[in-house]
């Protein structure tokens, strides 16, 4: 008998990287590399419109994206979802939460680290939250599933001005 299309993982969950043959079966120790998505922290007015960054650090292209977006929606509400410079050419769409992403024309996201979507929120009511990204599902280019992980960003929307530069990236970070 042979084994196809056999799925390992490890204590963690973490997809291991089985190949077998009739007759063999081997398992290398390293774990598949996840696709890593964060969120960007964010700052706001109260009353006024925000943004943040969904970031990919991924090893290898993903052909197509969908997770929900955990945001406080006493805070903030989602007002649009826009691709970026990695995500060019994708069919964006979003709804109670729910981001997908995918490319009608065969496009992807080549491997490498930055934004893939810009998230403008309407902020509500003064507040701290994180935001996090749930239920993630990534497949490749020829729809296989890839393991995620993912890090939570910071939402603070403010009742009076936000003083300073908020971009947690930039040289001059002063929220």
């Amino acid at each position: 008998a042979c084994l196809e299309d056999v799925i390992i993982s490890d204590p963690n969950g973490q997809a291991m990287n089985p190949t077998s043959a009739c007759g063999t079966f081997t398992v290398t120790e390293e774990p598949v590399d996840p696709v890593v998505l964060s969120v960007g922290d964010s700052a706001a007015q109260a009353g006024e419109d925000g943004s943040f960054a969904i970031n990919m650090d991924n090893n290898d292209s993903v052909g197509g994206f969908q997770f929900n977006i955990s945001i406080d929606p006493a805070l903030a509400s989602i007002v649009a979802v826009n691709t970026t410079d990695r995500t060019e050419g994708f069919t964006v769409s979003t709804a109670n939460g729910i981001v997908v992403g995918f490319s009608l024309t065969g496009n992807v996201v080549q491997s490498g680290t930055g934004a893939i979507l810009d998230v403008v929120y309407s902020a509500d009511t003064g507040g701290t939250a994180d935001v996090c990204l749930n239920s993630i599902v990534l497949s490749d280019p020829f729809g296989n599933a890839m393991p995620s992980d993912s890090e939570c960003g910071v939402l603070v929307i403010t009742t009076g001005p936000v003083d300073g530069c908020t971009d947690n990236d930039a040289c001059n970070y002063n929220p």
